[in-house]
């Protein structure tokens, strides 16, 4: 594979996939796209690039539009064999949230647009300089706003990797063989926080990828 293209590189998942593929080319904020990606042919683009508004999840301004819808049209525009599109397991009317609206449109677009696609919906990401989720702040023995019975769905940077690397197309849910509990990721790491009063669960959702690991495998595998 000679030319890949990723977005979001300037941490979490885009910052490893970037690694991952030696001499590929990285956009972010501080370099994004100009003309000489519109006149390059790649092999492969993955979009992994993301802007919400956390201050109001329920909140679609310009900005958020521009960051997200817009992008997602420009990298399409670029000559490609094959393009990723790092969406989310969070499903509507469940979840429908601005994060979640906005990768459900991308992925519409993905699939209108490129003749060849893959479509990941991946559960809560865990690998290096990911940001400071909801399992980090257990781990830093920091209160949080989930429950103590919520559920969550952790999986590792490198699930994402492989499933690039063996689904050449489609659209698969990426979780673990089973989800966990707040209160049980705390006890695990003997954590005594203060649980909050919204309920989270996403283990209606079931996996079309099996990373061979529970979420607890995994969060112990990265954190121990």
């Amino acid at each position: 594979m000679n030319r890949v293209l990723i977005t979001g590189t300037s941490g979490g998942l885009g910052g490893f996939l970037v690694k991952k593929y030696k001499d590929s080319v990285g956009i972010t904020r501080e370099n994004p796209l100009n003309k000489n990606h519109y006149n390059t042919h790649y092999d492969l683009i993955i979009h992994c690039a993301f802007n919400q508004n956390r201050d109001n999840l329920d909140l679609i301004d310009k900005k958020c539009y521009e960051d997200n819808i817009v992008l997602t049209q420009n990298l399409l525009k670029i000559s490609h064999d094959r393009f990723v599109f790092i969406s989310t397991c969070q499903t509507p009317p469940d979840n429908m949230n601005t994060y979640v609206v906005m990768k459900r449109i991308c992925e519409h677009m993905v699939r209108e647009e490129s003749t060849d696609c893959l479509i990941l919906r991946p559960s809560t990401l865990v690998g290096e300089n990911m940001r400071n989720n909801t399992l980090c702040k257990i781990i830093n023995d920091e209160d949080i706003t989930l429950t103590e019975d919520s559920v969550n769905d952790f999986i590792l940077f490198d699930d994402v990797y492989n499933a690039i690397q063996f689904y050449n197309s489609g659209t698969f849910y990426l979780l673990s063989q089973k989800s966990i509990t707040m209160g049980e990721i705390a006890n695990e790491f003997g954590r005594d926080i203060n649980f909050g009063h919204y309920k989270y669960d996403i283990s209606n959702i079931q996996s079309d990828i099996d990373i061979g690991k529970t979420s607890l495998e995994v969060i112990m595998e990265y954190f121990k």
